[in-house]
């Protein structure tokens, strides 16, 4: 069930990479991190599996880096080539693919770069900040 509200994000800023507001993961220990501190709080992340190569996967960044700016959730990119581990954990079979994991849990997902299935999964699950 989405959170009824927001909790501060348990990821310092000084951590993040890429976009201010996007982590960028790129090993299985990051992940795990990510994983047990969404374990801890109501805050869901949104994870957009990616790759260099994927034209629908460039064309949509921009709109998800602007969900992030709006949202209270743990936004994260990973690259399928770079962390396929994790693509197969969570079942990617196209890109761009957006998953929300809550409690540990995969909760929802879309595929495709359509930022109107996009913006309506992140409402589903995550505050609006602004």
């Amino acid at each position: 069930m989405p959170p009824a509200a927001s909790a501060k994000s348990p990821i310092p800023k000084a951590s993040r990479k890429s976009n201010e507001n996007i982590l960028t993961i790129e090993s299985m220990e990051e992940y795990e991190k990510i994983y047990k501190k969404g374990d801890e709080t109501n805050i869901v992340t949104v994870i957009d599996f990616t790759a260099s190569w994927c034209g629908p996967c460039k064309a949509i960044a921009p709109f998800f880096a602007k969900l992030c700016d709006s949202y209270d959730a743990h936004f994260v990119k990973v690259d399928v080539d770079e962390l396929d581990e994790l693509a197969m954990k969570c079942e990617v079979s196209c890109m761009p693919t957006f998953v929300v994991i809550e409690k540990g849990k995969v909760v929802d997902r879309t595929s495709g770069a359509n930022e109107a299935e996009l913006e309506t999964m992140v409402k589903k699950w995550a505050v609006r900040v602004i």
